[in-house]
């Protein structure tokens, strides 16, 4: 009988997955109001450091104008919000994402935080608002008396 060579062969595949983006439920972290400035920006600098240790995280800033308030004032609380935490170095402007939340009694920037591949927040996510004839858009005001 001839001796049979046996030959093990042996095989890696590498199988590619794909997941689906995480079904993530949006948290709030935290409320910026008009109570203290120096509180807010603890609150903000607490942010970053949850971002910092969040790989892939990002921040929604929902921010609504209060019942009398300025044009875009919203908008505008939320831009320096953000850039407060892009000028000291804190967080990638591209992590920060705002949504103009409408009105309510009195002005207020929610902090939400969630991951990066989630679906975006939306306004389902925001309740209490106002509705417009609730609400005194003011013609003038002057840059000042929009802050955080």
């Amino acid at each position: 009988m001839k001796p049979v060579a046996s030959v093990l062969m042996l095989c890696f595949v590498t199988v590619a997955t794909f997941t689906k983006p995480p079904d993530v439920i949006w948290r709030k972290f935290e409320e910026l109001t008009k109570v203290s400035p120096q509180k807010n920006k603890e609150k903000l600098d607490a942010l970053a450091v949850q971002l910092d240790n969040e790989d892939g995280a990002v921040a929604y800033l929902v921010s609504y104008a209060g019942r009398i308030s300025c044009r875009r004032e919203a908008l505008t609380r939320a831009r320096l919000v953000r850039e407060y935490l892009a000028s000291h170095g804190k967080v990638d402007p591209n992590r920060i994402k705002i949504l103009d939340g409408g009105y309510r009694r009195d002005w207020l920037v929610e902090l939400w935080v969630g991951h990066k591949l989630a679906r975006p927040l939306t306004e389902t996510y925001v309740d209490g608002r106002l509705s417009r004839n609730q609400v005194k858009v003011r013609a003038k005001c002057n840059g000042a008396s929009v802050a955080f």
